[in-house]
């Protein structure tokens, strides 16, 4: 699993310790919004499937 999210950021042109970083931020934000919607945590009346497929993770450059 790693090894494609890096492949995904090399060609954003992110290698090494810049590409670390970013793949601990992604899971960083995943693992959050599992805890919050395993908790009830998205009391708006939206869908919370539709919210995690539409968002948008892209590297600072």
């Amino acid at each position: 699993m790693l090894d494609i999210l890096f492949g995904i950021l090399a060609t954003y042109g992110r290698s090494g310790t810049q590409a670390i970083h970013d793949v601990r931020m992604l899971r960083s934000a995943l693992h959050g919004f599992v805890l919050l919607e395993d908790i009830g945590g998205f009391g708006m009346p939206l869908d919370v499937d539709h919210t995690l497929m539409n968002c948008s993770v892209s590297p600072h450059t």
